[in-house]
C-alpha cells in the first residue's frame, strides 16, 4: 500500500490498449468535466484530431469551465500554427486570465 497515494480498487480501472482510446477517452473525460480539467504534454499538435481536441476545450470553456494546459516550452511552440498559437486564439475569447491558463515547462 502507498503511504501518500491514491487508493483505487481493480475494477476502478480501465486499460487502454490503442492510442485511439486514450484519445477518444481525453475527449469523454472534457465534455464530461464539471468544473476544471488540466491538461499536460509535450504539445498538441494541430491536425484533425487535435482540433476536435481543442473543440472540446473550447465547448467546456464556454459551459464556465476552467482549463490549465502545461505544455514544453520548446514544442509548444514549433512550427507557424503551434498548440501555443492555436490556444492562444481560445484564450483571446475568454478576458479572465483564470479562465484559461497556458503555462510553458522549460528546464
Amino acid at each position: 500500500m502507498l503511504d501518500n497515494g491514491i487508493g483505487l480498487s481493480a475494477s476502478e480501472i480501465s486499460i487502454l490498449g490503442e492510442p485511439i482510446e486514450f484519445y477518444e477517452q481525453l475527449i469523454s473525460n472534457i465534455e464530461n468535466a464539471k468544473n476544471n480539467i488540466i491538461l499536460s504534454s509535450l504539445y498538441i499538435g494541430n491536425g484533425d484530431k487535435e482540433a476536435r481536441l481543442y473543440n472540446a476545450i473550447e465547448d467546456f470553456l464556454s459551459r464556465g469551465g476552467k482549463a490549465l494546459i502545461i505544455l514544453d516550452f520548446n514544442r509548444g511552440q514549433r512550427g507557424k500554427i503551434s498548440s501555443k498559437t492555436i490556444l492562444q486564439s481560445i484564450q483571446s475569447k475568454y478576458p479572465d486570465s483564470l479562465t484559461l491558463k497556458v503555462s510553458f515547462y522549460h528546464k
